[in-house]
């Protein structure tokens, strides 16, 4: 009796534990269990227990509800964190979540409202408000955001020595710290951004979205806009000595401190443009971009698409300045010291005809002459007279250094002259009907010359007599 008891009293009890053991098994490629915030049978501290076991073993953590942590989650192994909608919110000191090892987090967010986030981090005094990336370690990000976290260095994301920051989705927002209130890369470090964006943050001194000390990679629709820095109300990069960004798309709204070089990756289809005053220091190269804006340079421009004002800055001492060696300019090129400070490059010459279309412009290299148009352009009831550079009348044999508007010279022709003879008529076409001149009838022409001859002649006789 007692040995029929024992299989049935097993039996009852799994299938007693079975919904609870469901309750925390995913299906799918979810290898951990579903983190859940306290119930009716379980404590916060339990749910934050599971989240940190979770974690510590590796796989997929999805989150179904928000959940709290009062120190910092430190990721030793491969993991992927679903926010799935959620939120991860730090109520102590810390980084919310800190990368070890050569170990790889990667935060997605599989929910269709895309609200899953990452806040309240507080590193004032350490590295990287809401994650922190040591040491060769690699954060992806495609998905969620991290907001309103701060840090001494990286606010949203600090990356480390020999560390890596992928994002191909994903945003950091309204994050704070002295260095990048974005991201924050170290020496020897990397950032890819192919995608997603960093937005409203905020540096109390350099880089509101980011300061970088190495490699930052910017390319597909990666966005950098309205950061801010001690510096300006548009801090969008600062980019220090030696250090490469390749501008190999997305969009950067926002100044940029460049310090070290403004290249492409080789191959690169797309390059980034620029929609914001970039400083070209002087230890600064732009190689490639797309300029919409104002360049202030002390440095050195061997490429590029210069749409807006580029001004060759002297340097404070006055013995330095910057120089122009390449690139194709659309907008007015000022030099401080003077004309030799551009020796190469692509200047744009437009004809401007004077009628209010925007000329398509000609494409002239550096030292090469302006061909004349093959035709004079046509204006109606104006004669062309030539084309002209301010007061002057331009000279085509002169070479070109700088971006060019030759605007047209008009003389106005006066209309014919003649004598035209009116008279009264009963006509009621409406040409005709405020007197305007009339076309000559031969029949009145040759009465009038008759009418002339004869009294020509009576003039003559009364004179005889």
């Amino acid at each position: 009796m007692k040995r029929r008891l024992l299989p049935i009293l097993m039996t009852l009890v799994l299938v007693c534990a079975l919904p609870i053991w469901a309750a925390f098994v995913t299906s799918g490629d979810v290898t951990n269990p579903l983190v859940c915030t306290a119930d009716a049978t379980s404590s916060e501290e339990s749910a934050v227990e599971k989240l940190k076991l979770a974690i510590s073993n590796g796989g997929t953590v999805q989150l179904t509800e928000d959940i709290e942590i009062s120190e910092t989650l430190v990721v030793t192994r491969d993991v992927t964190l679903d926010l799935n909608g959620c939120t991860l919110r730090m109520t102590g000191t810390g980084s919310v979540l800190k990368v070890s090892g050569r170990a790889t987090l990667t935060i997605t967010d599989s929910s269709a409202a895309k609200s899953g986030t990452i806040t309240g981090g507080n590193a004032e005094d350490g590295d990287g408000g809401g994650v922190c990336v040591e040491a060769y370690a690699t954060l992806e990000m495609t998905g969620g955001c991290i907001t309103g976290c701060r840090a001494e260095d990286g606010g949203g994301v600090y990356v480390d020595d020999n560390a890596t920051l992928e994002m191909t989705g994903g945003c950091i927002t309204g994050c704070r710290a002295v260095d990048g209130g974005g991201v924050y890369v170290d020496y020897n470090a990397t950032l890819k951004m192919t995608g997603g964006c960093i937005t409203d943050c905020h540096a109390s001194y350099g880089g509101g979205g980011i300061y970088s000390y190495e490699n930052l990679y910017m390319g597909g629709t990666a966005k950098i806009e309205k950061c801010t820095s001690k510096w300006g109300s548009d801090d969008a990069i600062w980019n220090r000595e030696k250090c490469n960004i390749y501008a190999d798309g997305g969009t950067v709204d926002g100044t940029v401190n460049n310090q070290g070089t403004i290249r492409r990756s080789e191959g690169a289809a797309a390059e980034t443009v620029f929609n914001g005053t970039v400083y070209n220091r002087s230890a600064g190269t732009i190689i490639a971009g797309i300029y919409n804006e104002t360049v202030e340079n002390n440095g050195t421009i061997t490429g590029g698409t210069f749409w807006g004002t580029v001004t060759n800055k002297k340097s404070a001492w006055g013995n330095e300045a910057g120089t122009i060696r390449g690139g194709t300019f659309y907008g007015p090129i000022v030099n401080e010291v003077g004309p030799g400070q551009v020796t190469d490059g692509t200047f744009a010459v437009r004809f401007d005809t004077g009628d209010g279309t925007k000329p398509e412009p000609t494409l002239v290299p550096w030292n090469d002459k302006v061909p004349r148009p093959t035709s004079d352009p046509e204006k109606s009831g104006h004669t062309f007279i030539d084309w002209y550079l301010g007061d002057a009348p331009y000279d085509f044999d002169t070479p070109v250094n700088a971006p060019l508007t030759l605007t047209a010279r008009w003389k106005e022709v006066p209309s014919s002259g003649g004598y035209y003879y009116y008279q009264p008529t009963t006509d009621t076409k409406a040409d005709d009907a405020k007197g305007s001149p009339k076309t000559a009838d031969p029949g009145v022409a040759l009465y009038a010359a008759l009418s002339l001859l004869s009294l020509t002649g009576l003039t003559c006789i009364t004179k005889k007599r």
